[in-house]
């Protein structure tokens, strides 16, 4: 008797915790449903905003999840036309997640802050689309841009670089594997675990969420050998940073579009700076192979290449690492920008896409005319 009674405790005792998580899940899908307009059934995570498929790995067109909105084409932001309207100069903002955007307030994100600026400066003169996606690499873009961007007709396109990524456990591959890629599902999960994800940043005190983490990069660290750790950044992941680039700046001139490059920036250029723990430490559980000195090296190899390259191909540079102060006014995390670190990012780049479009117009002129001519 005592042991079925034992049985039957465990039982309703399970039974009650399953209750309770159910009752849990229900109240976060309606908590989506009523904020958000979430399918109550759907699949309803971050992941759910990319697809990968014959164009590529992209954004998936009219996707939704929080405040991010995917429209018709596949791009961050507002419905706009594929034909490109009349006299407009279209500009294409290329990137990952920093490009994309992460902690930005809505329209802050800095390809919107360009918009508007460019609005300010010529109304009605500049398109900006944002066809950035988290996880895109040069390689990728390259794919993407053959087989969907160029439809579009852009005039400019811009591309802030992730160097990050070159720290990753295996470097970006140097194509697009389409085989490999459309493997990849976004995850399935309860909606709790998002909530329970976002309460645990929010009330947790950062000491033990760094403490967390940092158990989390020693336990992946533990399972490779002595010396897999990257003490500084390697010069075959810079070479292939350079390559990568290369091929980008040939890939977009090969269909007559100019290109503008920006220098790489990230709040951990400086180590010496003010306390970072707690952001290195965030930074090495994404790309755990990578030490805290090459964490504080990137940058500064980064902007190496994208200077050779300049001098190289002569591609414009937006110099942001020069604009862009080095404190959490302007960084949410190690990489990604606040509304402020984007606004500088924004003007950066407008500085730029004013000067490059000088000569787009000309040339639009002199087609135009020969045109007329014929």
């Amino acid at each position: 008797m005592k042991f079925r009674s034992s049985i039957l405790r465990i039982v309703k005792t399970a039974g009650l915790a399953l209750l309770f998580i159910a009752v849990l899940e229900v109240c976060a899908r309606l908590e989506d449903w009523i904020k958000w307009d979430a399918g109550f059934f759907a699949n309803y995570n971050n992941e759910i905003l990319r697809v990968a498929d014959e164009l590529g790995f992209h954004n998936r067109p009219g996707a939704r999840y929080l405040k991010w909105r995917i429209n018709e084409w596949g791009f961050r932001g507002n419905e706009i036309a594929k034909e490109k309207p009349p006299g407009v100069i279209r500009v294409v903002s290329t990137g990952a997640s920093e490009t994309f955007g992460l902690f930005e307030s809505e329209g802050k994100d800095y390809p919107s802050q360009l918009q508007a600026i460019l609005d300010e400066i010529e109304p009605g003169r500049f398109e900006v689309i944002n066809a950035a996606c988290p996880g895109m690499t040069p390689p990728r873009i390259n794919y993407y841009f053959e087989h969907w961007l160029r439809q579009f007709e852009p005039d400019i396109l811009i591309y802030f670089p992730g160097a990050t990524a070159y720290l990753d456990i295996k470097p970006p591959p140097d194509e697009f594997h389409f085989n490999a890629a459309r493997r990849w599902q976004p995850k399935k999960n309860l909606r709790i675990e998002n909530k329970f994800h976002e309460a645990f940043k929010q009330f947790i005190p950062l000491s033990i969420q760094t403490w967390l983490r940092d158990l989390r990069v020693k336990r992946v660290v533990s399972q490779y050998p002595s010396g897999w750790i990257f003490d500084s950044v390697p010069e075959e992941r810079v070479a292939i940073f350079h390559d990568q680039l290369t091929r980008l700046v040939e890939v977009v001139r090969r269909h007559d579009i100019s290109i503008i490059l920006s220098t790489y920036a990230n709040l951990l250029s400086d180590c010496s700076g003010e306390n970072l723990k707690s952001h290195i430490i965030e930074a090495r559980r994404n790309s755990p192979r990578a030490s805290e000195q090459a964490l504080c090296q990137i940058e500064s190899a980064a902007n190496m290449v994208l200077k050779k390259l300049n001098g190289e191909l002569g591609v414009p540079l937006a110099d942001v690492a020069a604009r862009l102060p080095r404190s959490t006014q302007y960084f949410a995390d190690s990489v990604h920008f606040t509304d402020q670190g984007a606004a500088i990012v924004a003007r950066t780049f407008a500085d730029e896409i004013l000067k490059v479009s000088a000569a787009v117009k000309s040339k639009k002129v002199s087609t135009q005319a020969g045109q007329s001519k014929k």
